[in-house]
């Protein structure tokens, strides 16, 4: 008999216990992927915002090139400004154009004159804002600096959180994986173990005779986490909207076939992986004592 007919055999003999095993599998693996994708939205969201300008400094009049090169040495001395952008009394404008360009009244309100030129940074570290914010007020002619500091550090607070409490329960997941096949595979070892002792006497390999065990905790894991892929890939197009709609402006969605493909091979692999630890343990707690049979 083969050795995949053998493992199937094994997984057949016990159906309420491969029903229970799979059923708790892809339970934790569910969970697990829950969080690796608020990790990885977490993260695209917080890199969007570390992108943007995150300091906004207005003038009074329009800066000459000159002043402008000026504020732009003197930032980029402190060796903590990524981005640099000089917006125009003329560029103010046509942005004030196009985002309120369904409402000629408030079009009607404001002329190039009256918006400010402004200077747009951002920071390698967001926690350096403060630092940048507090040049340019120095500067001559700041009328009002701005910066999205809390909003970052929110960002970055939260993102932390995420990543700690997943850490933590993917352990605390992948350990209940792991002792729930120990303890699924053990006792199947235990119910066979005079055939085990018997092919042991005829010469069979330990190869033989725990392979098919190492295959089931295999089977367990890469099936579980196959079922909790395809449920997490439904909820993405069903909940879809919804995010999108919250996230409105950051482009978080769509996420491309390959992150899917990318997300099911780290899937499948932690799967296999936990199974497999839990078949060895198993194996090894038990199959000495067989041998001697």
């Amino acid at each position: 008999m083969g050795l995949l007919a053998k493992t199937w055999k094994n997984i057949r003999r016990t159906p309420y216990q491969t029903l229970a095993t799979l059923l708790v599998m892809t339970f934790t693996l569910f969970l697990s992927g829950i969080f690796i994708l608020l990790a990885f939205s977490a993260q695209k969201v917080l890199y969007y915002f570390e992108t943007k300008p995150q300091v906004s400094a207005f003038f009074d009049e329009e800066l000459p090139k000159e002043r402008v090169a000026e504020i732009r040495k003197k930032l980029e001395q402190t060796g903590k400004m990524s981005s640099f952008r000089y917006v125009s009394k003329k560029e103010a404008f046509e942005t004030y154009k196009n985002l309120f360009k369904n409402e000629p009244q408030l079009l009607e309100m404001v002329s190039e004159e009256i918006l400010p030129s402004s200077i747009e940074v951002s920071a390698y570290n967001p926690r350096e804002l403060q630092s940048l914010a507090e040049i340019l007020k120095k500067e001559e002619g700041v009328q009002e600096v701005k910066y999205l500091k809390d909003i970052v550090e929110n960002l970055i607070f939260w993102t932390e959180v995420i990543k700690t409490v997943g850490i933590v329960l993917l352990l605390l997941l992948g350990m209940t994986s792991v002792l729930v096949i120990l303890i699924v595979v053990g006792m199947k070892i235990s119910s066979r173990k005079k055939e085990m002792g018997i092919l042991n006497l005829l010469g069979a390999t330990k190869w033989y005779i725990s392979s098919p065990f190492l295959l089931e905790g295999v089977f367990y894991g890469f099936s579980g986490a196959f079922v909790s892929w395809i449920l997490l890939f439904t909820l993405y197009f069903l909940f879809k909207p919804y995010v999108v709609s919250f996230f409105e402006g950051i482009p978080l969605f769509p996420l491309p076939p390959v992150f899917w493909l990318l997300f099911l091979g780290t899937m499948l692999f932690l799967g296999s992986l936990t199974g497999f630890l839990g078949s060895s343990i198993a194996l090894k707690r038990h199959i000495r004592r067989y041998e001697e049979i």
